[in-house]
């Protein structure tokens, strides 16, 4: 697969739908974990 920028998969997922081509079976996915307690906000609310 030929070098790609990363800002061409960065779409609204409602034109992503509608996509054709060699990319449109290509699905990226990701997530923020928050793992730590931030000065003067407990994570979890029941941390303490």
């Amino acid at each position: 697969m030929p070098a790609t920028n990363l800002h061409e998969f960065l779409i609204p997922s409602d034109q992503a739908a509608r996509l054709s081509g060699p990319n449109s079976r290509i699905v990226m996915s990701s997530r923020v974990r928050l793992a730590r307690n931030l000065k003067g906000f407990a994570f979890p609310g029941w941390a303490k």
